[in-house]
């Protein structure tokens, strides 16, 4: 299932999602998380991660609902998709990862 999230070298992976999903069931219950990013044009390559959950954020700070949408849509579309959902604000959690494994390929065009 595709995510939105924020990473920085060497820090966790930070993904929002919400709190009654059957995704955040599942991550609570295993207490790990993997996840693919991949590009889907050639010269296709990917990256996957997996990790132990650090720590979860119960509602996501705005700062970081803000940063994932800014991240995706840019500022204007972000701050659309923000006032959107806030509703849903309340009900949302962040999931910070501690990497443990990586694996990546690419594929060239030579």
């Amino acid at each position: 299932m595709p995510v939105w999230y924020l990473y920085e070298p060497g820090g966790e992976i930070r993904f929002i999602t919400g709190g009654k999903s059957r995704k955040m069931r599942l991550v609570r219950v295993a207490g790990r998380v993997t996840l693919t990013v991949q590009d889907k044009a050639p010269p296709y390559r990917y990256v996957t991660v997996e990790g132990d959950v650090a720590g979860y954020e119960e509602p996501a700070d705005p700062a970081d609902r803000r940063a994932v949408a800014e991240r995706y849509l840019g500022v204007e579309g972000g701050v659309a998709y923000l006032a959107s959902t806030a509703h849903t604000a309340l009900e949302t959690v962040l999931v910070r990862v501690r990497p443990t494994r990586w694996l990546s390929r690419g594929e060239s065009m030579g």
